[in-house]
């Protein structure tokens, strides 16, 4: 990310932070809002960086390597806004925790 793309090194931690973390935590149900915000703000950054290459993907292995669309990064916000908003689900340990027994 520092050398390709140009991020400081700060920013490229917190980008591996948040999608390493962020996903764990909403395979767990573990503060999904949360998770889900951080994995917003990722792919919001990489459909900046991909908006140049037009909408779609490299669905046939024609483009070269990072020269793909953002609709996979659309398609990614828009499923971790239906978790910010909705939340986790009702097997998530968010849900066990915050339900009154």
């Amino acid at each position: 990310m520092t050398t390709d793309l140009g991020f400081a090194s700060p920013l490229a931690a917190l980008a591996i932070l948040a999608e390493f973390f962020g996903s764990v935590a909403l395979l767990f149900g573990v503060f999904g809002r949360v998770a889900a915000l951080g994995i917003i703000g990722l792919m919001l950054g990489a459909t900046i960086t991909h908006v140049k290459n037009g909408f779609f993907m490299n669905w046939f292995g024609a483009l070269p390597a990072g020269a793909e669309g953002f609709e996979y990064h659309v398609l990614v916000i828009l499923i971790a806004a239906a978790i910010f908003i909705k939340g986790s689900g009702a097997w998530s340990w968010d849900r066990a925790f915050t339900q009154p027994r």
